[in-house]
C-alpha cells in the first residue's frame, strides 16, 4: 500500500487549521453583524419612543400654562394626572425604561425657557437621552410700560426715545407723546414717538391649501401660498408655524409646539415653503399656521394638514416593508429570490453585507 509521506500529511494539517479558522471567523462577523442590527433596530425604536414623551411633556407644561401662568415654578418637576389634568410632581416621572423631567427656568416675569428631557439605559455602559426645548409666555398678561418707548408701543407707534425738548422732538420728525414723559429723565424729558399710529386693523386671510408632503423618519415638508397683508393683497409680516401629535384647533392652538426656521411672508400669491424637522419616526403629526401684519393684525387659524413621518430604514426587510411586501431577507445569489419564491430588490441591496449582499421579498 502507498504511504502519504509525514510532509504531506503535515501539510493537510495546516490547511484543515486553516479551513477551520476562516469559518470561525467568518461565523463570528456574521453573528456580530446580525447582533449589531438588531441593536440598532431597537435603539432607533427607543429614541423615538423617548421623542414621543418628551413632546408629551412640553404639551403638558402648554396646559399647566394655560390654566395659570404662575403654575410654572423655576425648578425641576415631574408629571401626573389628576382628575384627568396634567400636574407637577416630583422631581421627574417615569413609564417604562423612561425617565421624564421637566426643567423649567424664568427669563422674566413672563417668560419662561422649559426643557424636558427622557432618558433611558440603551445598553450596561451608555444611557440615552433626548432634549426638547420651548419657550412659553404670561399670554394672559398685560403689557408692562417702562420706558418712553414702551409708552409709544402702547400707543401704536413704531417706537420712542427720550429727547431734550420739543423742538428736538419735531426736528427729528418726532410726535410728543406726554404721556411717556413719566419715563424719561431729567436730563432728556420729554419722550419722542416715531411712526404714526396705525390705522391697518384688517389681519391676513387665513392659509387655506396648506400642505405637507415629502415625510421622512424625522422631518415633513409644507407648503402654502401667501396670504398677503390686507386680506390677499400685500405682504405680511410673519407666520407662527405649528405642529402637534393631536389634531389642531382654536382651542388647543397654544398648547401646539411652534415650528423653527417658518420664512418671511412673500407677496400675496406665492407659493411659500418650510421643512420641519425633529419628528419622531412611525408618526402622525398635524400641522397648522397663522399669519401676522406690520400692524400686528393676526390671521384666522389656516387648515389643517397631517403627515406620517415613515419608519427610519435599516434593513432589507424595512426596505421591503416600505415597498408593500410582507417580508425581505438578504441572500447570496439572485437565483436565491426566484427559487424562495421572492422578488430581488436591487435597491435594498444597500442594506444588505457581506456574502449575503442581494434583498430578496415576498
Amino acid at each position: 500500500m502507498h504511504k502519504v509521506p509525514s510532509r504531506i500529511r503535515g501539510f493537510f494539517t495546516v490547511e484543515a487549521l486553516l479551513a477551520t479558522s476562516v469559518f470561525a471567523l467568518l461565523a463570528t462577523a456574521l453573528v456580530g453583524a446580525y447582533l449589531y442590527g438588531e441593536g440598532a433596530t431597537a435603539a432607533a425604536g427607543e429614541r423615538a419612543r423617548a421623542t414621543l414623551l418628551a413632546e408629551e411633556g412640553l404639551e403638558a407644561v402648554h396646559d399647566i400654562r394655560d390654566s395659570a401662568f404662575a403654575n410654572l415654578p423655576p425648578g425641576t418637576h415631574g408629571l401626573a394626572i389628576s382628575a384627568n389634568q396634567w400636574i407637577f410632581s416630583g422631581l421627574s416621572d417615569s413609564t417604562g425604561l423612561f425617565t421624564r423631567s421637566i426643567d423649567i427656568s424664568s427669563i422674566d416675569a413672563n417668560r419662561d425657557t422649559v426643557a424636558c428631557t427622557v432618558s433611558w439605559q440603551q445598553d450596561p455602559s451608555r444611557i440615552g437621552s433626548v432634549t426638547l426645548t420651548t419657550r412659553l409666555t404670561n399670554w394672559q398678561a398685560t403689557a408692562v410700560v417702562a420706558s418712553c418707548y414702551d409708552y409709544a408701543i402702547q400707543q401704536g407707534y413704531t417706537g420712542g426715545s427720550c429727547v431734550k425738548s420739543t423742538t428736538v422732538c419735531a426736528n427729528n420728525s418726532g410726535i410728543y407723546a406726554p404721556g411717556g414723559d413719566q419715563y424719561c429723565p431729567s436730563t432728556n424729558k420729554v419722550c419722542c414717538a416715531s411712526g404714526a399710529p396705525s390705522s391697518d386693523t384688517t389681519p391676513p386671510s387665513a392659509v387655506t391649501d396648506l400642505a405637507a408632503s415629502n415625510p421622512t423618519a424625522s422631518s415633513v415638508n409644507l407648503s402654502w401660498t401667501a396670504p398677503g397683508d390686507n386680506g390677499t393683497s400685500g405682504t405680511a409680516a410673519s407666520y407662527d408655524v405649528r405642529f402637534s401629535t393631536t389634531p389642531i384647533t382654536t382651542a388647543n392652538w397654544t398648547s401646539a409646539t411652534q415650528a423653527s426656521g417658518a420664512p418671511a411672508p412673500l407677496v400675496a400669491g406665492s407659493l411659500q415653503s418650510m421643512t420641519v424637522s425633529g419628528l419622531a419616526a412611525a408618526t402622525t403629526y398635524y400641522f397648522a399656521l397663522t399669519t401676522t401684519d406690520a400692524a400686528g393684525n393676526v390671521s384666522g387659524l389656516s387648515n389643517v394638514a397631517s403627515a406620517t413621518t415613515i419608519t427610519p430604514i435599516t434593513s432589507c426587510n424595512d426596505y421591503a416593508l416600505l415597498q408593500g411586501y410582507t417580508s425581505g431577507t438578504c441572500r447570496r445569489r439572485t437565483s436565491q429570490c426566484t427559487s424562495n419564491g421572492e422578488i430581488y430588490l436591487s435597491g435594498g441591496n444597500q442594506y444588505c453585507s457581506g456574502s449575503t449582499r442581494y434583498c430578496c421579498a415576498k
